[in-house]
């Protein structure tokens, strides 16, 4: 929070660390969303109790998990492949800590094997 210029917005990885993020937020005297807004990886119900409510992902982490082992059984099976890019829809929970909407749904990029 003390870089020059400060950064308007937050992407964190825990769901835990976003409400202390939150908290180092509001301790610095800065106000969320209109100073910093703040979006999580993962969603956690606790993010309804935090004042502003924080956004997150909804992220289908079986879905995510499915694909890397189908990926890695590929390679596995058919050798080392030029790598290439799938996404992984995510949903936005969209509450008060970040007021920036999406054009589109937001997704998860998987490096995979691309054969051929």
């Amino acid at each position: 929070l003390r870089i020059e210029p400060p950064p308007t917005a937050i992407f964190v990885g825990r769901a835990d660390n976003a409400v202390s993020v939150l908290r180092g937020v509001k301790e610095a005297g800065r106000r969320c969303p209109e100073d910093m807004e703040i979006v999580s990886w993962c969603s956690d119900h606790a993010f309804e109790a935090t004042e502003p409510q924080l956004s997150a992902l909804d992220v289908p982490f079986h879905l995510l998990g499915t694909q890397a082992a189908r990926l890695l059984c590929e390679e596995i099976e058919e050798g080392p492949a030029i790598i290439s890019q799938q996404a992984v829809a995510c949903k936005l929970i969209q509450r008060p800590s970040c007021r920036l909407g999406f054009d589109k749904e937001p997704s998860v990029a998987l490096a995979a094997p691309q054969t051929g």
